[in-house]
């Protein structure tokens, strides 16, 4: 378990990170079956049990978009291809998810068949979390790979859901988690405004954009997600908090999904501002409740000592269980928490070991240090792995931006046709200058790395994509 007395003292300081990133994304391939299909936890205990979770499905799409960019593996396209293949049900005799007739998957599958597995009800969020990290995926080996099967996948994916199903009432913000067979949302599985399921209603929103349309999705969006004023707060410790209810605190793994899979999010100052909040707020509970070390905070999801599987928060955090995943996942917008990383690493603490994994940085409890949980949940844990890419000494802060928009077209086709060429490039020119003004869609197209501007640097980048492809 954690506190490993056989790790090797002489790995030097600025070689653990290393170490943490990259073991991050070979717990993800322990995940995976020959099918590309990704096991929703393993066990420490080597007792693999756990069936496909259709979310962690989706991180691990990312994972293999963050080691192709980092050189680990040579083959990421070909095993996202196969995932996608799979996970799609191109061909059911070799896998076939099961799915509602809206296109939601169950939460829970098995990892050889796609049937339903624990009786997993069919679920928007983690229908959301797949489909969001599927377009992730697309968006970076267009830029990336010459695969074109990987845009097939997404794109048949995308368009096989009614987005629109999930929203149960634009003026409240309600969101059906849960839905039968027909694709009818339960009346008793109803979530408000804020959590990740801002990630359902971005699709949603997006799905409307699409098809020319605004409806509920878009009136929805505006009312609640369009600038965070119009979202619940609650405040600790002098510090303002996005909330769903304003009598509960956030687990802090919400916020952390929203800003790397929601680009209206990650690309919004003001969302920012609050995902800082959340980090200060939950290392300030740490130290006002606790007299723990200042590197050890985080208060995420996972397995417990006593009550399995817990969201903690603020105020509930039954086991005092600490999550390292979470110092992670803040390093967007606290980069000492890589520090915070490394001071764990180096004293022991919340340090794994197993037969099956190299070591890595996971949930363990403040009192007893000796009693280790029983899993690691690949859900979860994608915050490390995606906080850690963020670094500026790995593929930096903007990586998630660039890559987790929603564009139907490609990035760097302002025309729409397929194709990236001197066409586009003559099409920014008379954007900028304005001569010929750019639709919406075409903006977002033409600008290329994701800032928010089009001017010179997109025309020189889709230059030198034209050149290198």
């Amino acid at each position: 378990m954690n506190n490993n007395s056989g790790l090797n003292n002489t790995i030097s300081r600025e070689n653990v990170l290393d170490i943490i990133f990259e073991n991050s994304f070979d717990y993800f391939q322990l995940l995976r079956n020959d099918k590309g299909i990704y096991r929703d936890a393993l066990r420490f205990d080597g007792n693999h049990f756990h069936p496909a979770s259709v979310a962690t499905i989706g991180m691990g799409l990312i994972s293999l978009c963050i080691a192709d960019q980092m050189g680990w593996i040579s083959n990421a396209d070909s095993l996202a291809e196969l995932t996608l293949f799979s996970i799609t049900g191109q061909d059911t005799n070799f896998f076939n998810p099961d799915r509602n007739l809206k296109g939601y998957y169950r939460h829970w599958i098995n990892m050889n068949d796609g049937g339903q597995a624990w009786n997993s009800e069919y679920s928007s969020i983690d229908t959301g979390i797949l489909v969001a990290s599927a377009l992730f995926c697309k968006n970076y080996f267009n830029l990336n790979s010459l695969n074109e099967n990987i845009e097939i996948y997404v794109d048949s994916l995308w368009h096989s859901i009614d987005w629109s199903a999930s929203i149960q009432n634009a003026q409240t913000g309600g969101i059906y988690r849960e839905f039968n067979f027909q694709g009818d949302g339960l009346s008793n599985s109803i979530t408000l405004p804020f959590n990740e399921y801002m990630i359902v209603a971005w699709l949603a929103k997006n799905q409307e954009y699409e098809n020319n349309l605004s409806s509920v999705a878009n009136e929805l969006w505006n009312n609640f997600y369009e600038h965070p004023d119009s979202l619940p707060k609650i405040d600790y410790g002098g510090i303002s908090l996005l909330t769903d209810n304003p009598n509960y605190y956030l687990s802090s793994f919400v916020i952390q999904f929203t800003y790397y899979l929601c680009n209206d999010f990650s690309t919004n100052e003001d969302y920012i501002y609050y995902m800082s909040n959340a980090r200060q707020a939950d290392s300030l509970w740490w130290s006002l409740e606790t007299n723990i070390e200042n590197f050890e905070w985080g208060l995420g999801a996972g397995s417990t000592i006593s009550f399995g599987y817990h969201a903690d928060a603020i105020e509930s955090n039954l086991d005092y269980m600490v999550s390292p995943h979470i110092i992670g996942g803040f390093i967007p917008v606290y980069e000492e928490g890589k520090i915070n990383l490394i001071d764990l690493y180096e004293s022991n603490t919340g340090v794994y070991n197993s037969d099956f994994t190299d070591t890595i940085l996971w949930r363990y409890n403040i009192f007893d240090d000796l009693l280790q949980v029983q899993d690691i949940s690949g859900v979860d844990y994608s915050t490390m792995l995606f906080g850690l890419a963020t670094l500026n000494e790995y593929l930096g802060s903007d990586f998630f931006s660039l890559y987790n928009t929603f564009n139907q077209y490609l990035l760097g086709d302002v025309s729409g046709d397929e194709e990236i060429n001197i066409i586009d490039i003559l099409l920014l020119i008379n954007h900028i200058i304005n001569i010929d003004i750019l639709m919406e869609i075409q903006i977002q197209s033409a600008d290329f790395n994701q800032d928010g501007v089009l001017n010179i640097v997109d025309i020189v980048q889709i230059v030198q994509y034209i050149i290198n492809h």
